[in-house]
């Protein structure tokens, strides 16, 4: 007779633990992966800090400064001597290039030279103080510098438009905000701004076409601004021929200011003579007088944009 032997302790535990084991269980578990540590905060955008870009009048390559009273030598191809009689330039897009090659907008402090108001920004620079010939027209009050603020960083070049939007120029005068309230720069055959308002009165006068002989007059003119223009004078209007002059210069804020230079923007122009229309070059394209003074602001003046040449009228010299 055979006998069946009860299963000791240690035979029923074996099958258990290997159960366990088989399942996942028991204390050997990997333990949970850590949580990834929290990404780093992105370095905050440098300082803006404040600038200045200042212009000073200047004739020919010896920078001598020009002023209302001071006069001017050897301007114009017959090299004549002149008086100042109106300087002032509306500029817009301005910004300075970085030593990355990013253009950077100079962000502009609002004041009665710089109109700041919504995405469209003007700065006039008025070099005329109503003094010596610029008492006809011109204005006591003066602006020869840019204000406002860049980040922090190294910049090379400064860039900016001889010019002012579309829609702020074509608007009446007497209700637009400082500094585009100045009758002096209001363009009434355009019904817009004139850009670039310079004139000088060459020793000896100005000989110009009258009838079928010729008179005298005071003043060369040079008015820049947008031509064949359409529309009601609302901000509206639009002009076939745009005429802003953009130019980009190399730059030094700390150390250098921007040069307007007359000798080089009259040097290809007789300005004892006027050839036929307006005195001087009032952006007419049919105006003989206007070809090389466009010309000297990097302008086209058959097509209103951007000629071959590049432009010559402002340039950077030490303060």
């Amino acid at each position: 007779m055979s006998h069946i032997q009860a299963p000791k302790p240690y035979q029923l535990l074996a099958p258990l633990a290997l159960a366990l084991a088989a399942c996942g269980g028991g204390s050997d578990a990997p333990a949970p992966a850590p949580a990834p540590a929290p990404a780093p905060a992105p370095a905050p955008a440098p300082a803006p800090i404040d600038i200045s870009i200042p212009f000073i009048a200047v004739a020919n390559n010896a920078n001598t400064p020009v002023t209302c009273e001071s006069g001017v030598k050897g301007q114009g191809s017959t090299a004549t001597d002149a008086q100042l009689a109106d300087l002032r330039v509306y500029l817009t897009d301005i910004a300075l290039v970085n030593d990355k090659g990013e253009t950077v907008p100079v962000t502009l402090a609002a004041n009665e030279w710089q109109l700041t108001s919504g995405n469209d920004k003007v700065v006039l620079i008025d070099l005329e103080n109503g003094k010596g010939a610029c008492a006809a027209e011109g204005t006591a009050a003066t602006n020869a510098v840019i204000k406002g603020t860049v980040p922090a960083g190294t910049y090379t070049q400064l860039k900016a438009t001889v010019g002012v939007p579309e829609k702020l120029s074509h608007s009446d005068v007497m209700s637009a905000k400082a500094p585009l309230d100045l009758m002096a720069m209001g363009w009434s055959w355009q019904a817009g701004r004139k850009f670039a308002k310079i004139e000088l009165n060459p020793v000896g006068g100005v000989s110009t076409p009258s009838g079928g002989g010729s008179s005298i007059v005071s003043t060369y003119f040079l008015h820049l601004a947008s031509t064949n223009c359409t529309g009601p004078g609302d901000g509206t209007d639009s002009c076939a021929k745009k005429n802003l002059a953009q130019f980009s210069i190399p730059f030094n804020l700390s150390t250098q200011q921007v040069a307007i230079d007359l000798g080089s923007l009259f040097s290809g122009s007789d300005i004892r003579k006027n050839q036929n229309d307006a005195v001087g070059c009032m952006s007419a394209t049919s105006d003989l007088d206007c070809p090389a003074l466009f010309g000297k602001f990097g302008l086209d003046l058959a097509t209103g944009g951007q000629a071959a040449t590049a432009q010559s009228v402002f340039r950077a010299i030490a303060k």
